[in-house]
């Protein structure tokens, strides 16, 4: 599936905030294992956003860049394994990746199958309640309306019902510095 997010012609030409907002889209990977999902939506912010999210097992483990594709540094694949580019392409990365790598070794005649449902949201404002309406954990982060005074982090977490059991919730941070966070979870279930 091929979104165009070039700002640049095929020639090397900038394009036109015109050509822009009609031709091309925003592409938003959510690197999240079996809760990850990746969204296009029209330059311009107007309009349906389509979602691509995993199903029966398969999860969102890296978003790679692949310029051998088009020569371009522009096209992306969504990677549910990728174990292989983590042990070799990208084993002097600093840090983890955000979603353990994986491997599948299939034997002799054995076959793979990687599914992919499409969703349409009706706006950007909208992408959320489809994710819920289909079954996903949404968690949000709100920006801080001026400078924070405070290190304080809000997390809202909403999660659909049924609740698939057993339910595990993990959340880790990260911090290149010592500091003291308080952290607020807001839990809403949706019916």
């Amino acid at each position: 599936m091929v979104f165009d997010t070039v700002a640049t012609e095929h020639g090397g030409g900038q394009r036109t905030l015109v050509d822009l907002a009609g031709n091309c889209s925003m592409v938003d990977p959510a690197i999240s294992g079996e809760g990850g999902w990746v969204s296009a939506t029209r330059m311009s912010g107007t309009g349906a956003v389509l979602l691509v999210v995993p199903e029966g097992g398969v999860g969102v483990q890296a978003y790679r860049e692949m310029s051998e594709a088009s020569g371009a540094t522009s096209t992306f694949e969504l990677m549910s394994l990728s174990k292989a580019w983590a042990d070799d392409e990208w084993k002097h990365a600093r840090g983890p990746q955000w979603v353990p790598p994986t491997s599948r070794k299939l034997q002799p005649g054995e076959v793979a199958a990687f599914t992919y449902r499409l969703l349409l949201a009706p706006s950007v404002r909208d992408k959320d309640a489809a994710l819920i309406a289909a079954g996903f954990a949404v968690v949000q982060a709100p920006c801080p309306r001026g400078p924070p005074l405070t290190l304080a982090l809000t997390l809202t977490l909403t999660l659909p019902l049924p609740l698939p059991l057993p339910l595990a919730l993990t959340l880790t941070l990260a911090l290149a510095l010592t500091l003291t966070l308080t952290l607020t979870l807001t839990l809403t279930l949706c019916p």
